[in-house]
């Protein structure tokens, strides 16, 4: 009977996309002792996914990168120089560290 059930692999012809996931720590030094507002996380975002886009997918072999996503911050006082080194250090923002964690998300298209 031609219209039987078989058992047949098939094997496709290109290479068949990842799905990718991974967290990503960026540290920022040397920054305003605040943390970012919902505006510059909104901005941080769409700036992150943008760089990421444009540089993982000209990449060999490429990542599409489909989605930035803020997961939280953190801020860390530097330790402040010598006080008396300046008669002004009262008056100087005080810098800081901030950690930025984002979720990236993406298809990587492996070679064929």
């Amino acid at each position: 009977d031609f219209m039987e059930e078989r058992d047949i692999a098939i094997v496709p012809l290109v290479s068949v996309p990842d799905n990718v996931e991974s967290i990503l720590s960026i540290v920022f030094g040397g920054v305003p002792a605040n943390e970012m507002n919902e505006v510059e996380v909104e901005a941080f975002v769409a700036t992150t996914f943008d760089f990421l886009f444009e540089n993982l997918g000209q990449a060999l072999p490429p990542v599409l990168v489909e989605e930035v996503t803020f997961l939280s911050q953190s801020l860390s006082q530097l330790s402040p120089g010598n006080a008396s080194s300046s008669a002004n250090s009262e008056e100087e923002p005080v810098a800081a560290e901030l950690t930025v964690n984002i979720g990236v998300s993406g298809e990587y298209l492996p070679p064929p």
